[in-house]
C-alpha cells in the first residue's frame, strides 16, 4: 500500500477555521464565576480542579461575559453551527450506514461500499451530540453519556484520528495504511470494517438510534448533522479570538480569551498516545500555540505585578517543556520580587538539571546572568 496520509488533507489546527460548538450552558453560577476569575485570584487553580466538562460549561459562559459577544448562541466566539438538514436518501443496508447496522453486516461489509445514511440531525439549540476531549485524558460523551465501553483493537484509535481530522472526510485507504501498514489490502480492509463497527457500537450504547460516523464516497467522517464540540478546536478558537482582540487594541478581552485557552489546554494532545507518529505534527502545533499564549499571559502578569499568577502560568509552561529557559527565568524573577531569593536560586538549579538531563546543554548567558544578579541581591 502506497498511500501517504500526509497528503489527504490538513488537520483541524492547520486550517484553524473549522466549526466548534460549545457545550450546554448549565452549571452552578458559583462554579462559573470561580472559573472565570483571573489567575491571580484563584481562577486557574479552581478551573483546573473542576471536572473538565464543568470547566467547559464555565468556559462558554465566561466567554459570554468576558468577550462581550453573543455566546448564548452556538455560533458565538467565531463558532459555526454544524447542524444541518438531514440528508435525503435511502439506506443501502450496508454496515457503513450507521450504528444501527446488524452485527453480521458490520464485520463483513466491503469498506468501499458507499452509504447515504440518515444524518439524524440535531435541532438547533440542542446540547452537542458528541463532546470530545483530546487535551487531557481522552473522553467522549454522546448525548451527555460517557462512552466508556470501547472494544479492543483499533476502534478507539480510529475515532481519535477522525476527531483530529474532522475538517474533511478521511479516505479508507489512509486508515488502512496508518493502522495496518503491514497487512495486505484485503486484510486491512476487513480489519477496518471490524474496527469501525466496534466504534459505532460503542457510540450507540451511549446514544442509540443515531448514525455518528458515516462512510460516503470511499471516506469516513462524522455525521455532518450532529453537533460536535472538541476541546482542541475550542482552544484554537480562543487563541484566535485573543489574537484578534489584541490586534484591535482590546487588551482585557484578549487576556480573558488567553486565560480561557490556557485553562482548556490541560495537557498535550492525546498524551496517552505519545508514540503515535501521525499525531506528532498536530500535537506540536497545539503545544507551540499554547506555549506562545502562556508566554504572553505570564509576561502580562509580571508587568502587572501579579507574581503569583505569573508563577502559576510559568510552572504550567514547564510542565509542557521542562527546558523552557524563558519560563525558568520568569519564575526566578517572580520569586525574587516576592522576596524568596532562595526559591529563585533553586529554580536556577532546576533549569540547569533539566537542560543537562534532557538536552545535554547548559543554561544560556541570560539565565546565568540572572542567577548572578539574584545572588548579589540586585533588583531583577
Amino acid at each position: 500500500m502506497t498511500v501517504n496520509p500526509s497528503n489527504t488533507g490538513a488537520p483541524i489546527w492547520d486550517a484553524l477555521a473549522l466549526p466548534t460548538v460549545g457545550p450546554p450552558a448549565a452549571c452552578a453560577p458559583s462554579c462559573v464565576r470561580a472559573a472565570a476569575l483571573p489567575v491571580d485570584k484563584g481562577g486557574a487553580w479552581f478551573g483546573r480542579s473542576l471536572p473538565a466538562r464543568l470547566l467547559e460549561t464555565a468556559a462558554r459562559l465566561m466567554r459570554a461575559e468576558a468577550l462581550g459577544d453573543t455566546l448564548a448562541s452556538p455560533r458565538a466566539l467565531g463558532t459555526r453551527d454544524t447542524s444541518g438538514a438531514p440528508a435525503r436518501g435511502h439506506r443501502h443496508g450496508d454496515a457503513h450506514a450507521g450504528a444501527g447496522a446488524g452485527a453480521g453486516a458490520g464485520a463483513g461489509a466491503d469498506a468501499g461500499a458507499d452509504a447515504d445514511a440518515d444524518t439524524n440531525a440535531d435541532a438547533p439549540g440542542n446540547a452537542p451530540s458528541l463532546e470530545i476531549y483530546l487535551l487531557g485524558p481522552f473522553r467522549v460523551f454522546a448525548a451527555d453519556r460517557a462512552v466508556e465501553d470501547w472494544p479492543n483493537g483499533k476502534s478507539k484509535a480510529i475515532f481519535k484520528y477522525l476527531a483530529t481530522h474532522r475538517g474533511q472526510p478521511v479516505p479508507k485507504e489512509v486508515l488502512m495504511a496508518i493502522f495496518w501498514p503491514e497487512s495486505d489490502q484485503d486484510a486491512a480492509r476487513n480489519n477496518l470494517n471490524v474496527a469501525v463497527y466496534g466504534l459505532r457500537k460503542a457510540l450507540a450504547r451511549a446514544d442509540p438510534g443515531r448514525a455518528h460516523v458515516l462512510f460516503r464516497q470511499g471516506c469516513y467522517s462524522f455525521n455532518p448533522g450532529l453537533r460536535l464540540w472538541v476541546d482542541a478546536e475550542a482552544f484554537v478558537d480562543c487563541v484566535h479570538r485573543g489574537q484578534a482582540a489584541e490586534h484591535q487594541g482590546e487588551h482585557d478581552t484578549a487576556m480573558a480569551a488567553y486565560r480561557l485557552a490556557e485553562a482548556i489546554y490541560r495537557s498535550p494532545l492525546l498524551v496517552e498516545d505519545r508514540y503515535e507518529d501521525w499525531l506528532v505534527p498536530q500535537r506540536q502545533a497545539l503545544q507551540d500555540s499554547c506555549q506562545k499564549l502562556m508566554r504572553r499571559l505570564a509576561a502580562q502578569h509580571f508587568t502587572d505585578g501579579a507574581f503569583d499568577a505569573c508563577t502559576a502560568v510559568s510552572n504550567k509552561m514547564l510542565d509542557i517543556d521542562p527546558c523552557d529557559e524563558e519560563a525558568h527565568r520568569l519564575l526566578m524573577r517572580c520569586y525574587s520580587r516576592l522576596g524568596h531569593a532562595h526559591l529563585a536560586l533553586r529554580q536556577y538549579h532546576f533549569c540547569v538539571d533539566a537542560l543537562a538531563r534532557e538536552l545535554n546543554l547548559i543554561p544560556g548567558p541570560q539565565t546565568v546572568a540572572l542567577s548572578r544578579d539574584i545572588r548579589r541581591r540586585q533588583p531583577v
